[in-house]
């Protein structure tokens, strides 16, 4: 009779859009071909890119009445880390702190975050949350948060201005 193994699937990712099956001929049957459901795809390897059970028949040609039939899951994990940043926009003026932006998530595992400045280099993190920028410069800040074990990711950004003329004595 026709036996086989499958291996392979697992989780489609914001990083992995496709997982490859496998089917393994582990009969003494050496005319073994494979066709995955759904799709109608052919061989002992193929390319998953939508999650569901996959079936895989594998058939014997020499006597095609002889086959086996076997399923393997691929999941989905693309979920993005939630993000909140407070507040959206701020000023600087001429006494010369800076302005504080904070950015936090409600995912709490298996994340890293960052703020980037307007030239996209990072000036806080990686960290985890709250994330806190101190700006001292005018320009847009982006916050970002990364889930490490899918790829998700999720952006906020924030906006500083500056009000550093110099007033005018009349």
């Amino acid at each position: 009779p026709v036996s086989f193994s499958v291996s392979g699937g697992g989780q489609l990712t914001c990083i992995n859009n496709s997982v490859i099956l496998n089917a393994t001929n582990t009969s003494t049957l050496t005319n073994v071909t494979f066709t995955w459901m759904p799709g109608n795809m052919t061989g002992s390897s193929v390319n998953a890119t939508a999650t569901g059970i996959y079936t895989v028949v594998g058939q014997d040609q020499t006597v095609s009445s002889c086959t086996d039939t076997q399923t393997i899951a691929v999941t989905q994990n693309t979920a993005a880390p939630s993000i909140t940043v407070s507040p959206i926009s701020r000023t600087l003026t001429c006494n010369g702190s800076c302005q504080t932006f904070t950015a936090i998530t409600t995912t709490t595992t298996n994340l890293n975050g960052t703020w980037l400045d307007q030239f996209g280099n990072i000036v806080v993190g990686p960290s985890s949350t709250p994330l806190l920028l101190c700006a001292n410069a005018p320009g847009t800040y982006s916050a970002t948060f990364v889930d490490v074990i899918n790829g998700c990711t999720s952006t906020q950004t924030v906006s500083v201005s500056s009000n550093t003329a110099i007033p005018t004595i009349s």
